[in-house]
């Protein structure tokens, strides 16, 4: 069995309607892998704007995770991977990060962005104590 028909298996098409704007995905014959928007047309992965494969990714590393984790609970590494994203969709993203860890995950959220800080900011303390946040200010070294 080809390792991407395991995989299959999984939860993918829930991850991905959770993710992003798409409702499925397919790998061709030439193994490319195409998504599905709900109007009911296939883009080529590569084809797709830097967000849109932000979106994709992430619902397969939550697919990946799962698949593995025999649908248990994990915890996620993630470094500003929603950077790319539009604005509206990166609400939309931290919404789906918060779910997962409603359902018992872990997710560690590293930026850089304003934005996404104040997103996860905002809409994290709806989890109360599940909720924390660090920040480290980075400075540059002085050469001397």
């Amino acid at each position: 069995m080809h390792l991407f028909q395991f995989l299959w298996l999984g939860p993918w098409p829930q991850f991905l309607q959770e993710f992003s704007r798409y409702d499925d995905f397919n790998l061709t014959a030439e193994e490319q892998l195409e998504v599905r928007h709900s109007s009911g047309k296939t883009f080529p992965i590569f084809k797709l704007s830097s967000g849109a494969k932000e979106q994709v990714f992430l619902s397969l590393r939550v697919g990946f995770a799962s698949k593995a984790l025999n649908e248990r609970s994990g915890f996620l590494l993630l470094d500003d991977a929603f950077q790319h994203s539009d604005w509206e969709q990166r609400k939309h993203m931290v919404d789906q990060c918060l779910k997962l860890v409603e359902s018992g995950w872990q997710v560690f959220y590293f930026t850089m962005d304003e934005n996404l800080r104040k997103l996860f900011l905002e809409k994290g303390e709806s989890l109360g104590e599940r909720f924390s946040f660090k920040t480290k200010e980075l400075t540059r070294r002085q050469a001397g």
